[in-house]
Parts: C-alpha cells; sequence; structure tokens
C-alpha cells in the first residue's frame, strides 16, 4: 500500500492529509478525503466535502482525473451530526500565527443546530483564529461564524473548526477555530484588538516573578503566546495525567494550591501560588513529568503557556524562551526548599514532642 501525502490546492483548505491508494482518510480539520483514482506514483485526485455538496480538491497534477462521489456514498460516509472531538493534529502544535490571551465575550453562529447562537468565550485571538472555551461539548463542524461582541459593536467572522481539547477534571471543552475569506477591514479590526490586548498583558509579564528584566517588546512578544484560563473556586486546573499539566501557567488574580498525594489516602500541600509567579511545566521546564495537582481555591484568572508555544518561542526566539523556563525553574526550586524545609522542621518538632 502506498501513502500520499497531499496539499489540496483549492482555497478552501489548507490542511494536508496523508492517504491510502484506495478508500478514505481524515485530516486534521476532519475533512473527509475519499482517493478515487491515482493515474501515476505522483498524481492523486481526490474528493473532499465539509457541506452536502463535494467539493473537488486536485494535488500534484498538471491535467488532473476527477471523479465525482455518488449521493450514495456521500450517505454512507457522513459523519454522525452528535458532538465528537475533533482530532487536536498538527494544526494545534504549529499554528500559522500567535494568539494573545483575551476573554472576550463570543457567539458562535450555527447551523442544523436547536438554538442559531450559542454564547461562549475566546480564551485566545489572533489574525488565523482563535481558541473558544464553552460549557459542554459542541459539534465544532457547525459553527459557520463567530461574532466577537466587543464594547460599541460586533464583529462577524466567518470561521472553520480545526481542533477540540477536553481540559483538565471539571473543566470546560476548548474548541480551535481558523478565520477564512478575512477582508482587510476585518484583518485590521482583528489587529487592532491583538495589538490593545498585547499591550495590556505586557505591562503585567514583567512584573512576573523571574521576568522583571523584560523589556516592553519582550512582554509583548511574551503576551503573544499565551491563553486565558477562568476557574472556579473548588475546581481543578490540572492533575499530573492531564495534557495540560505540561503547560507553564501564570496566576493573575485569585488563588491556587498545588497539593501532591505521595501515598493512597494522604494528601500534601506544599506550595499556594501567588499572583505573578509562575507554575506548572515541569514537562517543558526539567523534561519529567508533573507530579502535583492544581487547585483554584477561590475565582482564579490564570494565563498559560501551551507546551507547543513554549517550543514556538524557544525556537523563534531563544533568549525569551529561555527567560520563561528560567523564571518557571526557579520558582519551582523555591518552592521544593520550602517544602523540603518545612518537613524537616515538622519532623524536629514531632522528635521533640516524641522525647517529652
Amino acid at each position: 500500500m502506498r501513502l500520499y501525502s497531499l496539499t489540496p490546492y483549492s482555497r478552501q483548505s489548507r490542511a494536508r492529509c496523508v492517504v491510502a491508494d484506495v478508500g478514505s482518510g481524515w485530516d486534521e480539520a476532519g475533512t473527509t478525503w475519499l482517493l478515487r483514482s491515482f493515474p501515476s506514483t505522483s498524481t492523486a485526485s481526490l474528493i473532499a466535502w465539509r457541506t452536502p455538496e463535494p467539493v473537488k480538491l486536485i494535488t500534484r497534477s498538471a491535467e488532473p482525473e476527477s471523479h465525482e462521489v455518488s449521493r450514495t456514498e456521500l450517505r454512507a460516509m457522513r459523519q454522525p451530526s452528535r458532538p465528537t472531538l475533533l482530532p487536536i493534529g498538527r494544526s494545534l502544535s504549529h499554528r500559522q500565527s500567535m494568539r494573545v490571551a483575551t476573554n472576550l465575550p463570543v457567539s458562535l453562529v450555527m447551523s442544523n443546530y436547536p438554538a442559531p447562537f450559542l454564547p461562549a468565550r475566546a480564551v485566545d485571538i489572533g489574525v488565523g483564529g482563535l481558541c473558544v472555551q464553552t460549557d459542554t461539548l459542541l459539534d465544532a463542524r457547525a459553527v459557520r461564524s463567530v461574532r466577537l461582541l466587543l464594547d460599541d459593536h460586533q464583529l462577524e467572522l466567518p470561521v472553520q473548526s480545526r481542533w477540540q481539547s477536553e481540559l483538565g477534571t471539571g473543566q470546560e471543552p476548548l474548541t480551535g477555530f481558523e478565520f477564512t475569506r478575512l477582508d482587510e477591514q476585518n484583518e485590521l479590526a482583528l489587529w487592532d484588538l491583538i495589538q490593545t490586548f498585547g499591550r495590556e498583558l505586557a505591562g503585567f509579564l514583567r512584573g512576573c516573578v523571574g521576568l522583571e528584566s523584560l523589556g516592553f517588546e519582550d512582554g509583548f512578544n511574551l503576551a503573544m503566546a499565551t491563553r486565558l484560563r477562568q476557574v472556579s473556586a473548588g475546581k481543578t486546573l490540572y492533575t499530573p495525567e492531564d495534557p495540560s499539566s505540561s503547560s507553564i501557567y501564570l496566576l493573575v488574580r485569585g488563588g491556587v494550591v498545588l497539593e501532591e498525594f505521595p501515598e493512597a489516602g494522604s494528601q500534601r500541600r506544599f506550595a499556594l501560588v501567588k499572583s505573578g509567579e509562575p507554575f506548572g511545566g515541569l514537562a517543558v521546564a526539567a523534561g519529567c513529568s508533573a507530579f502535583e495537582y492544581a487547585f483554584a481555591t477561590e475565582e482564579s484568572t490564570i494565563l498559560e503557556f501551551p507546551s507547543y508555544t513554549v517550543d514556538h518561542l524557544i525556537s523563534t526566539n531563544p533568549l525569551l524562551g529561555i527567560a520563561l523556563l528560567r523564571a518557571t525553574s526557579y520558582q519551582w526550586v523555591v518552592r521544593l526548599r520550602e517544602a523540603s524545609q518545612a518537613g524537616v522542621a515538622t519532623r524536629e518538632s514531632d522528635a521533640r514532642l516524641a522525647e517529652e
């Protein structure tokens, strides 16, 4: 069996996919692909659809062959309408543009859905797309556009779903959307939003533990790698098993406590995170798995640096990426040292009581 890595020529999709010689395949956007013929090893003809009408997408051929998919095949291979998680895939880890954290109310414009509009919140936004947090898992393929609910007006932008991810225990799911068919006016409006959010975050980041030496430009660039998380009191931000435990976090406001469970049935609180302190991120800062559980002690606002954005920072701006890793590592050393000293003091106190 031969495999092709194919790039559609259509402007309706920039995703890459891999399909076998005969049959169907999927790309990270959740598009169905059906390989109809392969006249040579360098030519393949595909049919792809996101709507009831199929769209021809052909690659690597000056004079390609193409075939229509029958309605029977469409009905047989169409995806179920119930909400299912879209694969994260490469579209999440290789974004075309960076995003800045925000807490912007949005309205999702749905098709074939009980309610035409679904309220949500954007947790990051860029000129390429945005990440949306919803109360429950939604059918992302039914979203046709997103309305940004700004202070003085609304901005509706056409989107295409790219990925979905369930967060830690008790957390709401995230859905990533790519903007499509943006005109110059909408792009300029997005840039104004991004620069406003970036300037606000840059000032906060330059005052965080270990990042005080950053200039304004570095603070702005660091803001472009963030995502905002709102966590209710008593909720779990992450556990060692959650993929989000590899992210680096910065507490903006509220309270977060770090705990560990060294043995079954035992619990030890070893750190209380303060505003401006980094936490988490052991996987990227130290190359080891997380052992801690993070809980919100009150309503908290938290900045998240997903591990893929940290990797992007290190590759594109090494000094800035290393500054973030050093700040995180330093804070971990401080916490573990304080926890160790507290443990020694407790054992000495227990020993004196035993002697008495």
